[in-house]
């Protein structure tokens, strides 16, 4: 290529003449490069011929990682490290742990190199990133170290920054960390098994994580022999069940052994079970509705609701002085989930995307069917309180000290529903 300029030519329609040919990638990046004032601009300039290309995936990966890379040369070029990182954890999901760790390296290098009136401004931004990763990384069960060194260094960092921050941060540091401790434990017991099947301390053991744990029941029912405690041998099968045939005396009995099973769980398991204790007194309450029973039941929920507000608000501190944002996890399986304490007076906006699917071969996003105006994203403040739609985008203010909750709005059962929104929640505390 001889003499090629930009001047008269689409950059989209030059970047697609070049597609084909290393050596015309390299004309082009000489091209951009002549014309920038220094790396910062000359990445810029790369970043935005990548945005160009959403046709040629392979040229565009490779402009964003070249982006990333000159970027990181230069003070001025960060932000658009970061950016670049952004786009290949997107464009690149089979790389998406590597792309991980090089968009905190640059967020890490920004913060560090930031003059002292932009750190704290920065040091929030770069503690967020690392509590995002650290908790998608625990939540894919990937790689639990790196997500215990990834809470270490925002802890770290919330202690001179962010100390609204630290118990949230402490309290999933001490999670993650006993979820490692439970994985060595588990292929431990699994190693003692294998080599002496008749060792039923190991057997118990097993079953153990594998329920009060990691809340898998059928893992659990394939280790089960009859000589086991009975409650075990008993309710583990039923747990393996659709909760829809599960009987009301069946739920009653599930909803106790999970109640008792919270008392043994560490805090990797404990929110787990005690979901579970809540469902099944919740559907044996919908089958009787008086009686001791009952009254034994809606007792147990509102001593199973205080232990779940308890573990939302060390999750998810009250905003102090600026605003705090948290994104999170919404199941469209789940009627109700904890996704924030909030202060009465605390201004909220709620940011939702992605879809979810109300039945097999169906999906929406927050916003619904506008038809039928079911399956939106809905929230609720507290436990008792009357169901108000978000969508994809609302604000409001928080209506008493409780936990915000979000879910879909589905008349029926949510057990056939799956999939989730990402929901960006932003707490401004009242002054």
């Amino acid at each position: 290529m001889k003499h090629l300029r930009l001047v008269g030519l689409g950059l989209g329609l030059f970047l697609c003449a070049v597609a084909a040919r290393a050596d015309d990638l390299d004309e082009l990046l000489r091209i951009l490069k002549s014309d920038a004032a220094d790396n910062a601009d000359y990445a810029a300039k790369i970043l935005k011929a990548a945005e160009d290309l959403p046709e040629n995936p392979e040229l565009q990966s490779k402009l964003y990682q070249k982006a990333y890379e000159v970027a990181l040369t230069h003070r001025k070029g960060y932000a658009t490290a970061i950016q670049a990182a952004r786009m290949l954890l997107k464009t690149k999901p089979k790389e998406r742990s590597t792309w991980r760790r090089k968009l905190l390296s640059a967020h890490q290098l920004r913060f560090r190199k930031a003059p002292p009136k932009e750190r704290q401004q920065l040091g929030e931004v770069y503690l967020a990133q690392l509590v995002i990763a650290a908790d998608e990384i625990v939540q894919s069960g990937e790689d639990v170290p790196t997500a215990v060194r990834y809470y270490t260094q925002a802890a770290a960092i919330a202690r001179n920054y962010c100390k609204a921050r630290t118990p949230e941060i402490a309290y999933k540091g001490k999670r993650a960390r006993q979820r490692q401790l439970l994985k060595v434990r588990l292929d431990a017991y699994k190693s003692r098994l294998k080599r002496n099947p008749g060792d039923d301390a190991a057997r118990a053991g097993l079953i153990r994580i594998y329920v009060a744990e990691f809340d898998q029941a059928a893992e659990a029912q394939k280790l089960l022999t009859a000589n086991m405690e009975k409650d075990w041998v008993k309710c583990v099968p039923l747990a393996v069940k659709d909760p829809g045939k599960v009987n009301k005396d069946e739920c009653f009995e599930l909803a106790n052994w999970y109640r008792e099973l919270v008392e043994k769980a560490s805090v990797v398991g404990e929110p787990k079970m005690l979901r579970r204790s809540k469902a099944y007194y919740q559907r044996f309450l919908a089958s009787e509705s008086s009686g001791l029973r009952a009254t034994t039941a809606r007792l147990a929920l509102v001593k199973i609701e205080k232990q779940l507000e308890a573990i939302a608000a060390a999750t998810s501190p009250k905003a102090e002085g600026g605003p705090t944002t948290r994104k999170v996890k919404v199941p469209a399986g789940k009627d109700w989930t904890p996704v924030a304490r909030v202060s009465r007076g605390d201004a909220i906006e709620i940011a939702a995307e992605g879809k979810w699917s109300p039945k097999r071969g169906t999906s929406v996003d927050a916003e619904g069917n506008p038809y039928t105006r079911r399956h939106h994203l809905q929230g609720r403040f507290g436990e008792d309180a009357h169901p108000f739609r978000i969508g994809a985008k609302h604000q409001v203010t928080a209506r008493m000290d409780c936990v915000l909750y979000m879910g879909m709005k589905d008349d029926w059962s949510h057990g056939d529903n799956s999939g989730f929104l990402t929901v960006t929640i932003t707490i401004q505390r009242e002054k």
